[in-house]
């Protein structure tokens, strides 16, 4: 474990199998907290069980990404169980072998409404930190703060002997 996230909590939607199993694997190798959600529980709990049985922490939650009261319902156990959320990685979405133009507008509006829903927890605010408060001025490497001056353009050309010829 390198521990690169370690102490932090990381939701990751669509995660009982594919890419989404795979993150939550290597969140969990790097001491994140790892809550996967799917509607495929079997899978999904599966997945959590075997990051657990490699010395991971991580648990399973049932959640439909269309389905708001779902949203809030995992957000408030994630909440109880582990304090808050630091990483949030929405991977859950609905695949469609139709084009566009033949889908059902209740099929179109399923495929979008689950990214609509995430979108609060995408955007919130994150704290702010020391290294926030510091100055931008103060925060310069010394390269940056000590570089040697060179003039503009402009007046590299005010000052060339070649204009004082006339040429």
């Amino acid at each position: 474990m390198a521990g690169k996230l370690r102490n932090k909590v990381a939701l990751i939607t669509g995660a009982s199998q594919g890419q989404g199993a795979a993150v939550a694997r290597l969140f969990a190798q790097e001491g994140a907290k790892v809550v996967l959600t799917d509607i495929a529980d079997a899978a999904g709990r599966k997945v959590a069980a075997e990051i657990a049985r490699g010395g991971g922490n991580a648990c399973y939650y049932h959640l439909d990404v269309a389905q708001e009261a779902q949203w809030r319902e995992v957000l408030r156990k994630m909440k109880k169980r582990h304090g808050g959320l630091h990483v949030f990685i929405n991977n859950a979405g609905t695949v469609s072998r139709k084009k566009i133009e033949t889908m059902s507008a209740a099929r179109k509006e399923a495929c979008i409404r689950g990214s609509a829903l995430a979108l609060p927890i995408k955007s919130r605010p994150r704290r702010r930190r020391c290294a926030d408060r510091i100055p931008l001025r103060a925060r310069r490497s010394r390269a940056a703060r000590f570089r040697p001056r060179v003039p503009r353009f402009h007046q590299m050309r005010e000052a060339s002997p070649r204009r004082d010829r006339g040429v």
